[in-house]
């Protein structure tokens, strides 16, 4: 049994739409990259809607995309979603199915608060060398709005996983 559902965070109302084999999809967090990062600053506190529960995979896939469609969730800021849910996902047949095409801006901006989540060069420190390297790169250069704007976001994200702990 497949089903579809839509996860709603109870304290940011951010959504999530999925979908999982499990018997018990009310307990199923949901894989998304964005969403796990959501949970993880925001607290794992969500509610859990059925859309529908299907036997076939195709009839399930269709649904599956005319939700996505419908309800934009590959570019709505309402969604954690980076792209539409295509049930198979993978590699396989999800990925594959999106080359040569590009990521909304909304897209692109969900995938880059979800990398600083990636927490793989924690704890490694870089070399005096390359400390001055950086140094020297960005010396006497303004940051832009933009780029002051994302600093801040990555820097409230630090210190909400770090008050979490």
């Amino acid at each position: 049994m497949i089903h579809l559902y839509v996860k709603t965070h109870n304290v940011t109302g951010l959504k999530y739409f999925g979908k999982t084999t499990r018997d018990d999809p009310y307990s199923y967090k949901g894989s998304g990259k964005y969403w796990k990062l959501h949970l993880k600053v925001h607290g794992v506190n969500f509610s859990t809607e059925i859309i529908d529960s299907f036997e076939d995979l195709e009839e399930c896939k269709r649904v599956a995309l005319e939700f996505s469609e419908t309800n934009n969730i590959a570019k709505s800021d309402k969604w954690a979603n980076l792209r539409p849910e295509n049930v198979t996902g993978g590699w396989e047949e999800g990925m594959a199915s999106f080359l040569g095409q590009k990521h909304s801006e909304e897209s692109r901006k969900k995938m880059s608060i979800a990398a600083m989540g990636n927490t793989k060069w924690l704890g490694k420190k870089p070399s005096e060398e390359t400390i001055q390297k950086r140094v020297a790169k960005t010396r006497g250069k303004k940051r832009t709005e933009e780029s002051r704007k994302r600093m801040s976001v990555a820097a409230k994200i630090r210190w909400a996983k770090r008050e979490a702990v």
